[in-house]
């Protein structure tokens, strides 16, 4: 089979490369063997393979990046019952190395995240719903409480990338009122996820815009550093949340020793000096997958792939991943069909 495959830690270009590999064989009785359609892409996994997470998360050699899948199953261990030979399914693994974009997978019914793919979604919409979809849930429903009553505002810092794309629609349909930031050229891509509002950045400094004091219920924050939390002073709640999917470091940054000494006492000294909670999404619950794939069952959300590669353009699918600009999920069609 055909997988994309490391060696070594450093950027896509220097060290991913498609390979051959053997097509992988149950092992355990929880297991499946999975014939992936599609695999969406993460900024974590360029960061898990360019070592900038080797404090916190060490890959063995070579690895197969991705975490996110959808595809057909062609075989089962002798404990599953839930899932059999042909089914559709779609989720998320659990570990680094062993990852999605190849032809094959091997998955645990066990410690991965696996659904039957709803009918009404392609292989491609599903394989763009793991881990975006699950750290917006997890932002909405863990931290911000969203759930709680409708009519709460929402503001949602880079409304137009791959998590904030999932935050304004569940936000909606939990009834929020929605404000989105993205630039000029997304505004009606953020507008049609069902943002109330949308603000363009490159327009005006936000502290000129945004001037409405104690507005917020909640601040999803989807690009990261301190300047939004900085700018969250004002036009939060007093008991208002700001969640961000990235820390205090924007996107990019390797985390050393320092930064995550850093980013444990900012937590700390954030909850004791202010009323407005300040929380750093750190892990991934499955039950944030079951929430979502409720939704999207009963078509109250729909997953958009907005740029899709096949496998041999795999390093230029992280390119595009990596310049920030991208608008909603990355997907690699693997299947190439």
């Amino acid at each position: 089979m055909q997988a994309a495959q490391y060696s070594a830690y450093g950027v896509p270009k220097d060290v991913l490369k498609v390979s051959s590999l053997n097509i992988p064989e149950i092992e355990h009785p929880d297991e499946l063997i999975i014939k992936v359609s599609a695999a969406g892409i993460n900024p974590v996994d360029y960061k898990v393979m360019q070592g900038d997470l080797k404090l916190v998360f060490k890959v063995p050699f070579p690895s197969v990046p991705g975490l996110d899948f959808s595809g057909v199953v062609t075989a089962r261990g002798s404990a599953v019952v839930d899932f059999n030979v042909s089914d559709e399914v779609y989720g998320r693994v659990a570990a680094f190395g062993r990852g999605t974009t190849a032809e094959y997978i091997k998955v645990s019914t066990t410690r991965d995240v696996i659904k039957i793919k709803p009918p009404n979604v392609s292989h491609t919409q599903a394989a763009s719903v793991g881990t975006a979809a699950m750290t917006a849930s997890t932002i909405l429903l863990i931290h911000g409480k969203i759930n709680e009553s409708k009519g709460k505002k929402v503001l949602v810092i880079g409304a137009s990338g791959g998590v904030g794309s999932w935050v304004v629609q569940i936000a909606k349909h939990l009834g929020a009122v929605v404000t989105g930031i993205c630039s000029k050229a997304n505004i009606e891509y953020v507008r049609k996820l069902g943002a109330d509002t949308v603000i363009d950045y490159t327009a005006a400094p936000l502290e000129s815009t945004l001037t409405t004091t104690n507005e917020f219920d909640l601040v999803a924050d989807c690009v990261g550093g301190e300047n939004y939390w900085n700018l969250s002073q004002k036009i939060l709640k007093p008991n208002g949340s700001f969640v961000t999917a990235v820390g205090p470091t924007a996107h990019g940054n390797a985390v050393t020793f320092g930064a995550v000494f850093s980013l444990l006492g900012g937590l700390a000294w954030k909850s004791l000096t202010n009323t407005r909670k300040y929380s750093f999404v750190g892990q991934l619950p499955k039950e944030s997958f079951e929430s979502v794939h409720t939704w999207i069952s009963g078509g109250f959300i729909t997953p958009v792939a907005n740029q899709i590669f096949p496998l041999d353009s795999i390093v230029q699918a992280y390119e595009v991943l990596q310049s920030h600009r991208s608008v909603g999920k990355i997907v690699n069609n693997i299947e190439g069909k």
